[in-house]
Parts: C-alpha cells; sequence; structure tokens
C-alpha cells in the first residue's frame, strides 16, 4: 500500500502545533522536545528497520517541526515501499558496507523529500545528512523513550489547540440552541483524547508492530467542519434582566408551570451577577426542603447560605421581585441564559485544557485524564442546559409543592 503524504501540521487540530515552531525548524531551538525528534531521525537513518518500534503509535503529525514531521513521513514511506535498506550490524560485517548501506538510505530521503513524495515540506536546511550527528550512542531503547517524549508534547500542543478552540470558537451563521449544534467540540475533543490515549498505552507495551499501513485504519476520527457554538455571550444588560425574569418567575411561581427551571439551571448558569447565582441557590435550597418559595423564604435561606458563595439579593430586592409581574412565558429569557452559561462553561473549560497541558509536573496520562473530565463535564452541562437528559434535582415533596413534576429522564 502507498503510504499517506503528510504536509505541514498533519493530525493536529490546527495548524498553529506546527506552524509556531517553522521559525526554529532549520536550526537550534534549544528544546528537549526539538532534541528528541531529531535523535529519533537519526537513529532511523541508521536503522530504519527500527521504525517498527514506533509505527504503530507515533505519527508524523506528532513532530513539532514541521520539517522533522516530513523527514519522518519520507522514512516511513519509503520503507513501506521497500526502498529503504534494512541494517543489521549483526549481519553486515564490514564497517564499509555499514556505511554504504547510512548513505544509499539518506540519499534516498533526500531525493523523495526533494520530489514531494511523502510529504510537502521542502527538504531542511542542509540536507538529511545534518540529521546524522543527532544520533545518540545511549542504546536502542532510547529511540522508544524519545519518540514517547515526542508523543507526549504532541499531546499537550494538541490539548491547548483544543483550548484555543473553546476559548474563541468559530462563529456561526446562525446559532440555536441545540446539542446537535453543541457536539462537534465535545465529540472532536473526546475522539482526539481517545486517540492520544491509545496511542500513549501503546508506546508504553514493549513488543507492539505494526505495518505503515495500518496507521490509516487506526487513525480516530479528527473534528470536522466549523464549531457552531456560542461566538460571543449575549450582551450583559439582556443577561441580567433574562436572570431577573427568571427569578421572578421562580419566586411568583404558584401554577408550576416554570418548575423545570428547577431542573434546568445551577447557581452556576446565572453569569450576569453572582448576586443572581447566590439568590438561585437559595430558591433551590427552599425547594430542596418542600416549603414554599417566597420572597421571605428565599430571603431567610439567603442569609443562611455560607460566606463563601457572597451575598444574594437583599430581602427587599426579593420581594419587589415576587411582586413584579410575571413574564407569561421565559422561552426567550432561558435561551440568552442558556447562551451566556454555554459561552462561559465553554471558555472556562478551554482554560482547564490549557492549564492541563502546561503543567510539566503531570504525566501525560494524567494530563488526558484531565482533559477527560473537562470533555465529560461540559457534555453533561451541555445537556443538562438545553433540556435533554435532565435529571431531576429536586425531592417528591417539591413536585407536590410545585403542582406536579416534569417526566422524569433516564440518562
Amino acid at each position: 500500500m502507498t503510504a499517506p503524504r503528510v504536509e505541514s501540521g498533519l493530525d493536529a487540530p490546527h495548524s498553529g502545533a506546527a506552524a509556531g515552531t517553522a521559525a526554529g525548524a532549520s536550526g537550534w531551538t534549544g528544546g528537549a522536545t526539538w532534541l528528541a525528534e531529531r535523535a529519533v531521525l537519526a537513529t532511523l537513518l541508521y536503522r530504519p528497520e527500527r521504525l517498527t518500534d514506533l509505527e504503530l503509535w507515533l505519527r508524523a503529525g506528532d513532530f513539532a517541526d514541521p520539517q522533522h514531521a516530513a523527514v519522518y513521513a519520507t522514512i516511513a514511506g519509503l520503507r513501506a515501499a521497500g526502498e529503504l535498506r534494512a541494517i543489521h550490524p549483526e549481519v553486515i560485517l564490514h564497517d564499509s558496507d555499514v556505511r554504504s548501506a547510512i548513505l544509499d538510505n539518506v540519499v534516498a530521503v533526500q531525493e523523495a523529500l526533494h520530489a514531494g513524495r511523502f510529504a510537502d515540506t521542502p527538504l531542511p536546511h542542509g540536507g538529511v545528512r545534518d540529521f546524522l550527528g543527532a544520533a545518540s550512542n545511549d542504546g536502542p531503547d532510547l529511540l522508544v523513550r524519545y519518540g514517547q517524549m515526542v508523543l507526549e508534547s504532541s499531546a499537550r500542543r494538541r490539548l491547548q489547540d483544543w483550548a484555543v478552540y473553546f476559548v474563541q470558537p468559530v462563529r456561526a451563521p446562525q446559532y440555536g440552541v441545540d446539542t446537535r449544534e453543541f457536539s462537534p467540540i465535545h465529540d472532536g475533543l473526546v475522539n482526539d483524547l481517545a486517540d492520544l490515549e491509545q496511542r500513549s498505552a501503546h508506546s508504553t507495551v514493549s513488543g507492539n508492530r505494526a505495518t505503515y499501513a495500518d496507521l490509516e485504519e487506526r487513525d480516530a476520527p479528527l473534528l470536522g467542519g466549523p464549531l457552531v457554538v456560542p461566538a460571543a455571550a449575549p450582551a450583559h444588560k439582556l443577561v441580567e434582566r433574562a436572570e431577573r425574569d427568571v427569578l421572578t418567575a421562580a419566586l411568583s411561581d404558584t401554577s408550576g408551570q416554570h418548575r423545570r427551571l428547577l431542573d434546568r439551571f445551577e447557581p452556576g448558569d446565572f453569569t450576569a451577577s453572582p448576586r443572581h447565582a447566590s439568590t438561585w441557590r437559595a430558591i433551590q435550597a427552599v425547594a430542596r426542603r418542600g416549603e414554599p418559595v417566597t420572597a421571605i423564604t428565599v430571603a431567610w435561606e439567603a442569609e443562611r447560605l455560607p460566606a463563601d458563595h457572597g451575598p444574594a439579593l437583599s430581602a427587599e430586592e426579593l420581594v419587589d421581585l415576587a411582586a413584579a409581574p410575571a413574564p407569561a412565558t421565559v422561552r426567550r429569557q432561558t435561551m440568552t441564559i442558556v447562551r451566556a452559561s454555554l459561552y462561559n462553561r465553554i471558555q472556562h473549560a478551554g482554560d482547564h485544557l490549557d492549564r492541563a497541558a502546561r503543567d510539566r509536573s503531570r504525566g501525560v496520562d494524567q494530563v488526558l485524564n484531565a482533559a477527560q473530565g473537562v470533555a465529560q463535564d461540559l457534555r453533561e452541562q451541555a445537556s443538562r442546559l438545553v433540556g435533554e437528559h435532565v435529571r431531576s434535582v429536586t425531592a417528591n415533596r417539591i413536585a407536590q409543592q410545585l403542582d406536579g413534576s416534569p417526566a422524569p429522564r433516564q440518562r
């Protein structure tokens, strides 16, 4: 099978992973990742048959330097085509034969790069021969270790790229609160994490072998198309009014028509004001005890909240809200709060991903597990906000107080 071509940034969610290092592609960058990449390539030029130790889990797109990625893809492509000479020192008795085989392979890689057979990145400055000096004498087992370094750095860069996607999502022509539109940002991250976890696990198991062609079948699907998520939070004044309308609806709801709000929203969904969030926390606490939700019961509960939650609306403000005419429907206000909350949660998810990716004190498995937790929490919060798979947080007494409960939903 013909080996796939690689371009700069292949396999990365964004082109930034490769572009960010392009400036140092032709010279010393001072980074351990850069050194590890060159050591991997040098070893493969000396011993191309050692690619079997890496090809199951290390890809060209994992190399931060686009020129390194091109050399790796070319070595893999030529080997798959049977155009590189295997070098077994225990079989080739004469040093001159070993040197001849190495030089033949270097020439083959240089010519393939120049012809653009497996990669579109230009030939590295100084030619492939420059990589030979990066080979270490630390022993063959370090090839796998250096490859693991390259993979770990790739995983961290990819998570940082996802963080950028979360914090600066692509603006959609039209936005609707719908998990089908929200899914790409979650599902793309989950697919990427599954791919990285699988390859990280393979990299730690000795004796794994695979053909280069197997990589095509093992590739996990990555995110495709634009992310349809809130490109920006709604205007602050709009969110603030929507939150006050929802608080009014909850305080004056005698018919139970707004009872689903207690299950849909959490205090953290009220982003316009911390006082609104604390007030909602007090409303839910009163409802959980089965007491009537009134301005007085909520004001009393608000005074009992731990200080770290911050102050809620004052008793006077609560009385004014309860006395205000309740909106006939809060659908528009609900959509506004949902959009603001989704945007806020996406921002926080991006921040968490970025912090996890940058924390070098944590192993790659810990980083990927943290990212999985971010993805799972994001999915659960999005499902709750848009009304799918909502788990009731209220007791039966609350349901009786609110004149009926929403139909239970199964997770």
